[in-house]
């Protein structure tokens, strides 16, 4: 790694030195940048050409004078598509962080010039954002009124390819990240819940270990995720069954649940998706059943002051742990008939879709 990086780091200052010595301005270096990772992300020069509102033959030329000035091939051509040769891997690392430098870095000065408002570009996981995050953004704003926030929701893999590259000053995430790429600080815990159906006999209990789980169907999230890949071993641990459902979004996982479609586990936040008729959530309460979320930012790179102050704010606010009772969230909404009416479930509820699909295995 530390000889790729020595290279990398040859590769960028021969390309500066020859823009230097040739008296083309440094901007088109960035631009020529812009081009190569276009070519990289799309593996298509047509694709990569229209992204770049440029054409065809303008778009070749521009990496053909790139490898030029780099004085490596930095892409294998096909008929088909085009892929990085090791050179070009090597360069794309440096390249990422070059284009990331400059974003953050123009963000900054346009900050202190007052040349743009004050933008604070934050990424999170989806049910974060949807729950203990906007109030810390009114609490902030209220104190800071000229601050604007974009806010994306994104998974972890994403959010970490956003800090990355500079699309957003810092993340939220359940993943801390390489160290070698990125500043992680906890921020807080939160507290893991079992979703299933009101008619369950997990339903009459305020709390559940996870043990308790054994032998029972479980949907899951998609398993490139960070909430499969953390309950994973602990489900697998206490014997639970997969039932082969992975979805991607909690309200989904939260319908099928409703539908009879086995249990889950659901974080905190996740909990405001997934309230509804025929639905209980239950705290678990090992101690273990938690998931970390991290504030993280580029490795080394400092933050605006507007990134900054949001940062201290939200790591003043953090409690210990959230959990639904922090979070506020309201009960779920009452089904037209109770379980005690109907022990097996309500007519077509989760109870009675069960029983139907056992009936015909």
């Amino acid at each position: 790694m530390g000889g790729e990086y020595v290279v990398c780091l040859g590769i960028i200052a021969r390309m500066v030195d020859d823009f230097l010595s040739s008296g083309s301005n440094l901007n088109l270096s960035i631009r020529l940048i812009e081009a190569f990772l276009t070519l990289a992300r799309t593996k298509q020069f047509s694709i990569a050409a229209e992204q770049f509102n440029v054409t065809a033959s303008a778009f070749s030329q521009m990496i053909a004078r790139l490898e030029e000035v780099v004085g490596a091939r930095l892409f294998e051509r096909s008929t088909r598509s085009v892929e990085l040769t090791r050179e070009g891997e090597v360069f794309a690392r440096g390249a990422h962080r070059i284009t990331a430098e400059v974003r953050a870095t123009l963000r900054q000065v346009r900050e202190i010039a007052g040349s743009e408002p004050r933008i604070v570009a934050i990424a999170a996981p989806p049910a974060f954002c949807g729950a203990w995050l906007p109030k810390q953004m009114e609490a902030i704003k209220k104190k800071h009124p000229s601050l604007l926030f974009r806010l994306h929701d994104a998974f972890s893999n994403d959010c970490l390819a956003m800090v990355r590259n500079a699309s957003v000053d810092f993340g939220l995430n359940s993943v801390a990240g390489d160290a070698n790429e990125y500043d992680a600080t906890l921020l807080v815990n939160e507290r893991m819940y079992v979703i299933c159906p009101a008619d369950d006999k997990l339903a009459a209990n305020s709390s559940i270990e996870l043990k308790e789980l054994a032998g029972r169907e479980i949907t899951h999230m998609l398993p490139s995720g960070s909430m499969w890949q953390r309950i994973h071993p602990w489900l697998a641990e206490v014997g639970a069954i997969e039932n082969g459902i992975h979805v991607t979004h909690m309200g989904t996982l939260a319908g099928l649940v409703a539908s009879g479609f086995g249990i889950g586990v659901i974080p905190a936040t996740a909990a405001s998706l997934s309230v509804r008729p025929g639905v209980k959530i239950i705290r678990i309460r090992d101690p273990k059943a938690f998931r970390p979320i991290y504030l993280i930012k580029r490795k080394n790179s400092p933050l605006s002051a507007g990134a900054q102050l949001v940062w201290n704010q939200l790591l003043a606010a953090a409690t210990n742990e959230i959990t639904m009772e922090s979070l506020d969230l309201p009960d779920p909404p009452a089904a037209a008939e109770s379980a005690e009416d109907h022990p097996q479930g309500p007519p077509g509820g989760a109870g009675a879709r069960r029983a139907r699909r056992e009936a015909g295995r």
